[in-house]
């Protein structure tokens, strides 16, 4: 039985991953001969009772099947509520009951997912192209690992290799080129937790430098609490329309668990196969115009925390978590919300579990407020590598060129 493909639509089917046409032609074949007697109910060719070749069967599949029927190839990254349910869909078909409700639960599920994700496209096409209007998604990638070398040492398999994060902010306006992304390079020694305060330090730099102030914003992220989803990028969020002032409203939605696919991931898509084909040595060879992030895709950009040819640090690690819990309240069952709407004027936010629902009004500011706009969440310093690490890295540096080898096992 052919599936509807959640990732295309129901009018695209998928046909399981162990079904091949040429084992299909293989049982038709196979039942023919069993069949001979009431040939008449099956494909033949016209001038025998002989199977018609693979050729025409192949011939016939791409021109009257193929717009609309694939086979389901083995995939990563799946939901895991989708996997779950069909699953137990399968395990229950004698108990029509659990059978109906479960199959009622990933219906509603699947709708969800399928309503937000027409709601990002219609936000990511046609709103962002209005006046007034930014809309914004955020991610991280997985860490790329340096040195990356076209022949590897067997050895390499049973050490770290020096860590760089990756941190994309992607403005989904399209252009020639399509959407834009700044990538966030983190070496090693400059991290702080991958948290709340990596997070708006980022985006906070981002938008004073990217982001024209009194627009509206829309903004897309996963919903990983530690990062996105918490009181402190929310409060963040608030400080920058209900105290300062500077956007008129912003619009933050999370996707939905399982269904997080969004423009970062493409970035960096472009960005993964580039690296696994490339030579690179440090992280050096990612940066810069002949870099390995820009020359993934021309709407790839990269912005290193601490450049490592000119030393020169483009952005600061702030205590956002220990700044902003002084003006706003904490963010009771933050984990149900997937809407949230900021408007400058009085002291609540509109919150709603999900798309259609209504909003509720949520208090999210302490009192009225007078703060000094000079003031600023403290400067945090990143801790380095310690000797352990230096040591550990010290032995990548006998496989690369001289001039990478500063900045493998040492803080530039």
């Amino acid at each position: 039985m052919a599936l509807p493909n959640p990732g295309v639509g129901p009018e695209k089917f998928l046909l399981p991953a162990v079904f091949t046409l040429s084992e299909l032609y293989e049982s038709y074949c196979t039942h023919l001969k069993k069949c001979v007697s009431d040939v008449s109910i099956l494909i033949t060719d016209k001038k025998s009772d002989k199977p018609v070749s693979w050729g025409k069967v192949y011939e016939h599949w791409k021109t009257n099947y193929s717009t609309y029927c694939n086979v389901w190839g083995q995939r990563d990254g799946c939901c895991e509520k989708c996997c779950l349910k069909t699953q137990e869909i399968k395990d229950c078909k004698n108990d029509p009951n659990k059978l109906e409700l479960l199959t009622k639960e990933l219906e509603e599920h699947r709708n969800l997912a399928t309503t937000a994700r027409k709601t990002y496209n219609e936000h990511r096409i046609n709103t962002a192209k209005e006046d007034g209007k930014v809309v914004i998604s955020l991610d991280f990638a997985e860490n790329l690992m340096v040195p990356h070398l076209s022949n590897i040492p067997s050895t390499f398999y049973f050490r770290t290799k020096r860590k760089i994060d990756i941190f994309g902010i992607c403005n989904e306006e399209i252009t020639e080129n399509g959407s834009i992304q700044l990538n966030y390079v983190i070496d090693e020694p400059f991290k702080i937790e991958k948290g709340a305060n990596a997070v708006i330090s980022m985006f906070d730099h981002y938008l004073a430098n990217y982001v024209e102030k009194g627009k509206s914003l829309v903004i897309y992220a996963d919903n990983c609490c530690a990062q996105n989803k918490n009181q402190y990028f929310i409060g963040y969020l608030c400080y920058l329309v209900k105290i300062l002032k500077q956007y008129n409203e912003i619009e933050l939605y999370f996707m939905v668990v399982g269904h997080t696919k969004f423009s970062p991931d493409s970035h960096f898509g472009n960005l993964k196969t580039r690296f696994s084909k490339a030579k690179c040595q440090s992280i050096v060879d990612l940066l810069g115009e002949e870099g390995i992030i820009h020359k993934s895709a021309t709407n790839n950009k990269a912005l290193p925390y601490k450049d490592p040819l000119t030393l020169k640090k483009n952005f600061e690690w702030k205590d956002w978590k220990g700044f902003l819990p002084s003006k706003f309240n904490n963010c009771t069952n933050i984990g149900k919300w997937h809407v949230v709407k900021i408007q400058s004027f009085g002291l609540n936010i509109s919150v709603a579990k999900s798309l259609g629902e209504p909003f509720e009004e949520y208090k999210i500011m302490k009192g009225e407020l007078m703060i000094d706009e000079n003031e600023q969440p403290s400067i945090l310093e990143p801790k380095g590598l310690g000797e352990p690490r230096k040591e550990e890295l010290e032995y990548f540096e006998q496989f690369v060129d001289s001039e990478h080898k500063l900045f493998i096992k040492d803080t530039y």
